[in-house]
């Protein structure tokens, strides 16, 4: 898929958010409450459109990539059932609560928003090359370590560095190297004060398992 059509067809995903709620009421499926269907299609549809268009349209995000997929259908699961729980509570009561609308508003938007999320990850996983791991030395892992991402003439392609808990998720588009043998991945260098360096070779291929470990400096390296 090229620059145009992958944009392309991320925006038509971000409208699809509001458009595919209002077809559906349009084909008859109407389980929105009375009278609310428009507040709950617009405030729903932008701001989990809004929430997925900044996720990809930006680098992936270490947390999102390292939620279990099982999360986001559970996540989802809960959101459903609140809604139709309060929907129907809704639909039999004589006087329903003032609460029950705007609780019934935020499930709403958090199913959409668990979506768009999910949908976020995926697409970030097609278009990036992800590498996420850790550095460790002597079984503890190792913060602020250096990572630097080298083509074949060990020039640096991305650079990034360890977080508190020694990991790391390093991100290149694909299309950022495509047809380009000299920009792409091949080696990775990993740095830190007090410790030899570590080169290992990348195969070119994701890898979101990756363990880095590395060797106390020796006195000649010091």
């Amino acid at each position: 898929m090229n620059g145009t059509l992958n944009v392309l067809f991320k925006v038509l995903n971000a409208a699809g958010f509001v458009a595919i709620p209002t077809l559906a009421v349009w084909a008859g499926l109407d389980w929105y409450f009375t009278n609310t269907r428009a507040i709950f299609i617009s405030v729903g549809g932008l701001l989990s459109a809004f929430l997925y268009s900044y996720l990809v349209f930006t680098e992936p995000n270490m947390v999102l990539i390292t939620i279990p997929i099982v999360w986001y259908f559970v996540a989802s699961l809960i959101a459903v059932v609140t809604y139709y729980g309060l929907y129907n509570a809704y639909r039999r009561a004589a006087a329903a609560p003032r609460w029950l609308l705007p609780v019934a508003l935020v499930s709403y938007v958090c199913l959409l928003s668990i979506i768009g999320v999910f949908c976020a990850v995926v697409i970030a996983r097609h278009d990036y090359l992800l590498l996420k791991g850790q550095v460790f030395a002597n079984g503890k892992p190792v913060a602020g370590a250096t990572l630097i991402v080298q083509n074949a003439q060990h020039r640096p392609v991305r650079i990034t560095r360890t977080n508190v808990k020694g990991a790391f998720l390093l991100s290149l588009k694909y299309k950022e190297y495509e047809g380009k043998p000299d920009q792409k991945p091949a080696h990775l260098l990993v740095q830190a004060d007090g410790y030899s360096d570590s080169e290992s070779d990348l195969d070119g291929h994701p890898n979101e398992d990756l363990t880095v470990p590395l060797s106390p400096e020796s006195p000649s390296e010091k």
